[in-house]
């Protein structure tokens, strides 16, 4: 079984892969404000970011999500600088194309913590809006320490392994060239 994401037109599931992006992609995706995502130029400037784009199995041209990751040794997890589903596949979207695009992102930062043994499935983040700050407390986030009044959520090794199996039950899937 691959990660999916359900199609909201159909309710039935699409397999999805995971490819690392770099800077060009921002163009060739229409990473920008202007299209209605984040500051992604931004994200890709920063050198301890690896980021990775989330797209359906088979087509590598349409981008469903992003996802910017840090790897904290000092405190032996994966940092979230940045994930975004795509502007169609956001839940406030008139016309949502795809759901779980979020919580497969998650699982991918997830995974790739439990990959790392120290890291132990160990995943922290700063919420961006009171919305995300409901949504990670309802997906068992505990909030570590608050940063310029915001709080900062981390998830441990038990439900990275829970939702990691879930949304990627076969594991994190590599997009083919």
């Amino acid at each position: 079984m691959e990660s999916m994401i359900v199609d909201m037109k159909t309710g039935k599931s699409v397999d999805v892969c995971f490819r690392e992006l770099d800077i060009s992609d921002v163009r060739k995706f229409g990473l920008t404000t202007s299209n209605g995502w984040f500051h992604w130029e931004k994200e890709f400037k920063n050198e301890l970011n690896r980021v990775f784009g989330l797209f359906m199995l088979g087509n590598n041209k349409d981008i469903q999500g992003v996802i910017a990751i840090q790897e904290w040794d000092h405190s032996q997890m994966v940092h979230i600088a940045l994930m975004e589903s795509a502007p169609h596949n956001q839940f406030n979207y008139p016309n949502q194309q795809y759901a779980a695009v979020g919580k497969n992102l998650l699982s991918f930062a997830m995974t790739y913590s439990l990959s790392i043994p120290s890291f132990e499935g160990f995943v922290g983040l700063m919420a961006k809006k009171n919305y995300n700050e409901e949504y990670y407390t309802k997906l068992q986030a505990e909030i570590s320490n608050y940063i310029d009044g915001r709080p900062y959520y981390y998830f441990e090794t038990s439900f990275s392994n829970s939702l990691a199996k879930h949304y990627l039950p076969g594991g994190v899937t590599i997009c083919p060239n």
